[in-house]
C-alpha cells in the first residue's frame, strides 16, 4: 500500500444514537455495512465533522450536553518528512501521529483541536482537502459542472499550479480593469471632485496629523499650564520667604542666626558658613522661580495655538472618523487622489498600458494551459473509456472535448464539454443528457481510480457509491475499490454483499433498543464473521 496516510481510530461519543463506539480502520478497503437506519451513515457524518464540516446541535445526543468525534490518523515513514512539514507549516505540529477532535455542544456551539491545539475550521479543511477526498450521494452532480471537470482535467495533467498562476494574474487584470473604468468614469466629474478634495486638504492645512505629534501637544499644553501654576507658587515663596517687618522667614531666620552667631563656639566659622549658605540658597530658589514664571507672559499665545492645533486634531477625527494614526494615511489618500485626478489622462494611459501587458502574459499563460490540457483530454478520455469499460459499460466511450475561445475567462481560452456514447454507433452526446446515475456513479468512481496515482491523496470515502447498480456491475465497482485500496486506504458505505465482498475490514452497523433508548452499536468483523454477514446480505438482497 502506498498510502502515506490513514485512518487508525474513529472515537464517538453522544453523537445521535451512537453513545460511545471507538472504530478501528484497517489499510486496504474497509466497508461499512449495516440495514436502512441503523446509523452507518453517521460514521462518515462523524468522519465529515472532523474534517471541518459545519455542527449541527441535533446531533448532539438527546439528554446531552455535548458530544464529541476524535479520529486518530498513522503515518506511513516515506510521507512521514512532507507530512511533517505541512503541518508544521500550518502551525500545528505533530511528534509520531495526527489527532482531530471536534465537540458540539448542546446550545450550537462547536470547538475544533488538531493535534491537541484549537484551531479553526478553515485549517482542518486545509489538512484534510489535501490528503482526503469524500464522495458522496450526490457528488455524481458535480462530474456535469463544466468546472468540475476542468478541474478534473487540470488535476490529470498537473498543471494545477499553472492554473493557479494564471487565475492570479486573471484577477490582477480584472481589478485593473475596474480601475480603468473608475478613473474613465470620473473624468466627467473630474472638476467637481478636485473642489472637494482641495476643499478636505485644507482641512489639513499646516496639520501634520501623526500619534507623536499630538503627544506632544499635550504635553506642551500641559507645560504651559504648569507654567502658570508655578508663578503663583514663586510669588507664595517670595511672600513667605522675604515679608518684611518680621513676617517673613528670612527675616525671622536672621534675627535667631545673629543671636547664634553672637554666641562663642569653638566652630563659630562653621556655623557662619551655614547660615550664609541657607540665605544664598533661598535667594537662588526665589531667582529660579521669578525666572520660570517670567515666561507666563510669553504662554498666552502659545497655549491659545496649542489648544487650536489639538481642536483641530479632535475635529477631524470627529469627521472622517478616524484614529490619529489612521489621519496621516487618509490625507496621503486624499493627496494622491487629487495628484491622480489632476493627471488622470497620464493614469489612464499609464493603466492601458500595465493592462496591455498582463493581458498578454494571461494570453500567453491560457494558450500554454490550452495546449496542455488538450493533450491530458486526448489522454484522459481513452484512460477514463478503458476503465468504465471495466464496470459493466462495453462499448461506452468518453471524450473530453477542449475547444479554443476567442474570448479569455476566468478558465483561460479552454471550453470544455465531457461528452459519452454510451451506446456503440449512437454518437457523442453531452454526458448530462445521456447518463443514468448509475453510469455517473461509474464513471466518477473510475476517475477517482485513476487519480489516485496523481495527486496525493491517500484516504477516499465513498457514500453508497453503488446508487443505481447492482449483479456484475456491483463486482466490478468491488473491484475497483478493491484496487484504489491498494494505493490508498478507501472506506465505504455499501448495501451490496457483491462489493463487500472485496472487503479487507468489515464494519457492521446495527441498531438496537436499550433501556428504551435507541443506540447504534458498531463492530469489526473477523475474516470468518465477514463471510456470515455477507452470505447474510445476499439472503436479504
Amino acid at each position: 500500500m502506498n498510502s502515506v496516510l490513514k485512518i487508525d481510530n474513529l472515537l464517538i461519543n453522544n453523537f445521535a444514537t451512537i453513545k460511545n463506539q471507538s472504530i478501528d480502520f484497517s489499510n486496504g478497503f474497509n466497508v461499512i455495512v449495516g440495514e436502512t437506519g441503523s446509523g452507518k451513515s453517521l460514521i462518515l457524518d462523524a468522519l465529515q465533522l472532523t474534517f471541518g464540516a459545519r455542527a449541527e446541535k441535533k446531533l448532539v445526543r438527546k439528554d446531552c450536553e455535548f458530544s464529541t468525534v476524535e479520529v486518530s490518523f498513522s503515518i506511513e515513514n516515506s510521507g512521514y518528512k512532507k507530512i511533517k512539514k505541512f503541518c508544521d507549516e500550518l502551525g500545528f505540529p505533530f511528534e509520531d501521529s495526527i489527532h482531530i477532535k471536534r465537540v458540539i455542544y448542546k446550545e450550537g456551539n462547536s470547538k475544533a483541536f488538531l493535534n491537541h491545539q484549537s484551531c479553526p475550521l478553515n485549517i482542518l479543511t486545509k489538512f484534510t482537502r489535501k490528503f482526503i477526498d469524500l464522495v458522496g450521494q450526490f457528488e455524481n452532480q458535480k462530474l456535469l459542472s463544466p468546472e468540475y471537470q476542468l478541474k478534473l482535467l487540470d488535476s490529470f495533467a498537473r498543471i494545477d499550479s499553472n492554473f493557479k498562476k494564471f487565475s492570479e494574474l486573471y484577477t490582477s487584470l480584472k481589478s485593473l480593469n475596474q480601475e480603468l473604468d473608475d478613473l474613465e468614469g470620473r473624468i466627467e466629474n473630474r472638476e467637481r471632485e478636485i473642489d472637494y478634495l482641495e476643499f478636505q486638504l485644507s482641512e489639513f492645512e499646516s496639520l501634520n496629523p501623526s500619534l507623536e505629534e499630538e503627544e506632544k501637544l499635550i504635553q506642551e499644553k500641559n507645560s504651559i499650564l504648569n507654567i502658570e501654576k508655578i508663578d503663583s507658587l514663586a510669588e507664595e515663596f517670595k511672600y513667605l520667604t522675604f515679608e518684611e517687618n518680621d513676617g517673613g522667614f528670612l527675616s525671622r531666620f536672621k534675627s535667631v542666626s545673629s543671636k547664634i552667631l553672637n554666641m562663642s563656639f569653638e566652630d563659630s566659622d562653621l556655623i557662619q558658613n551655614k547660615v550664609e549658605s541657607i540665605e544664598n540658597t533661598l535667594f537662588e530658589i526665589d531667582e529660579l522661580l521669578r525666572g520660570k514664571s517670567g515666561a507666563v507672559q510669553d504662554s498666552d499665545e502659545k497655549i491659545e495655538e496649542v489648544l487650536d492645533l489639538l481642536d483641530r486634531y479632535q475635529k477631524l477625527k470627529r469627521k472622517f472618523n478616524l484614529s490619529t494614526e489612521e489621519l496621516s494615511d487618509k490625507r496621503d489618500i486624499l493627496q494622491n487622489d487629487l495628484e491622480k485626478l489632476k493627471s488622470i489622462e497620464n493614469c489612464i494611459e499609464s493603466l492601458k498600458t500595465k493592462i496591455t501587458e498582463v493581458k498578454e502574459q494571461c494570453l500567453n499563460l491560457a494558450l500554454e494551459l490550452h495546449r496542455n490540457r488538450t493533450a491530458a483530454a486526448s489522454n484522459l478520455s481513452k484512460e477514463l473509456t478503458r476503465v468504465i469499460q471495466k464496470l459493466n459499460m462495453e462499448g461506452a466511450s468518453i471524450k473530453f472535448n477542449c475547444e479554443e475561445t476567442s474570448d479569455l475567462s476566468s478558465n483561460g481560452l479552454t471550453k470544455l464539454e465531457l461528452l459519452a456514447e454510451t451506446n456503440p454507433g449512437e454518437g457523442f452526446h453531452n454526458l448530462s443528457k445521456i447518463a443514468s446515475g448509475g453510469e455517473l456513479s461509474r464513471i466518477l468512481l473510475s476517475l477517482r481510480h485513476l487519480m489516485t496515482t496523481q495527486d496525493s491523496i491517500s484516504v477516499f470515502l465513498f457514500d453508497e457509491i453503488d446508487t443505481g447498480i447492482g449483479g456484475k456491475t456491483a463486482l466490478k465497482i468491488g473491484e475497483m475499490l478493491k484496487e484504489i485500496s491498494t494505493s490508498s486506504q478507501v472506506i465505504a458505505i455499501t448495501h451490496l454483499p457483491q462489493i463487500a465482498s472485496f472487503s479487507n475490514n468489515l464494519v457492521a452497523v446495527e441498531k438496537k433498543t436499550i433501556d428504551s433508548r435507541t443506540e447504534s452499536k458498531v463492530s469489526v468483523l473477523s475474516d470468518k464473521a465477514i463471510k456470515g454477514y455477507i452470505n447474510q446480505m445476499a439472503s436479504l438482497s
